[in-house]
């Protein structure tokens, strides 16, 4: 690999039970979740998982890794193998945080004609930190922000361009570093953050990543407690007990066709 590190020195493991490559086969033609979180084990090993949204629109986790690293080599290993397990699944779109790693080994794996769709959350929060950075008025950040919003949030090709335009012209005027950040890191790639792109009924209100930020909270604070686990035995049992209850609860909405208020939807 191309890394300094050694291989001795990696640990990757991987996991997708036969429920959850059932789950991946029927939904991730659709579209497919991922991220990582840490602080789930004492080694600072990272826990990276796969979601699906299935015909309720609920998540579903469809594959864990755990590794030492969070870099391309390790995100294509893993999505490799979970290709390998089912290779006529074509994978059309991936959701991401704005993460260039996780990005590649996915093109490198499902191909270069992939859709990849930012996580708005993420890039919301991107917004507020730079904004703050470039601006010291109040009444400005207000402003930049709200138009970066009808940006995100637009309805047509046409509106997004004609609050781009606006915003431009304004920021020539008041900030043109600003301007060059938005420019060198948003306006050249839209088609991945701003709703008016995503086309289609399966992504008409897709837009976050929240099945996986709420599945690592719900590992976190509700299967551990709030206390921070130590052992990978541990976090491997309880990452198959909260699959298996996701697989129990799948079952029941399918035998009584009635989705859980309680569960996190696409927002």
């Amino acid at each position: 690999r191309s890394c300094q590190k050694s291989a001795k020195e990696d640990f990757i493991l991987a996991i997708m039970t036969k429920q959850q490559l059932d789950m991946y086969q029927k939904f991730a033609g659709r579209i497919l979740y991922m991220d990582s979180t840490h602080k789930t084990n004492s080694y600072s090993f990272k826990l990276i998982t796969l979601m699906v949204a299935d015909e309720f629109r609920k998540g579903y986790p469809v594959a864990f890794c755990i590794s030492n690293s969070e870099d391309e080599f390790a995100i294509s290993l893993f999505l490799s193998s979970v290709k390998a397990l089912s290779p006529e699944t074509k994978v059309k779109v991936i959701m991401t945080d704005d993460d260039n790693a996780g990005w590649n080994a996915a093109k490198s794996v499902f191909g270069s004609d992939l859709q990849q769709f930012l996580c708005t959350w993420h890039i919301q929060r991107s917004w507020i930190k730079n904004i703050h950075n470039h601006f010291r008025n109040d009444a400005q950040k207000t402003k930049i922000y709200c138009y970066l919003c009808a940006m995100l949030q637009a309805k047509s090709e046409n509106d997004f361009n004609r609050y781009k335009e606006s915003l431009i012209s304004k920021l020539l005027a008041m900030n043109p570093g600003f301007l060059k950040y938005l420019m060198d890191n948003y306006f050249n790639r839209p088609e991945k953050w701003s709703l008016c792109f995503r086309k289609g009924i399966e992504y008409g209100n897709v837009n976050t990543n929240m099945f996986v930020e709420s599945f690592h909270n719900q590992l976190k604070t509700i299967y551990f407690s709030g206390k921070r686990n130590r052992r990978i035995d541990v976090l491997l049992d309880t990452l198959l007990k909260i699959e298996n209850d996701h697989f129990i609860r799948h079952l029941q909405r399918v035998s009584y066709n009635n989705p859980s208020d309680s569960d996190v939807h696409i927002k």
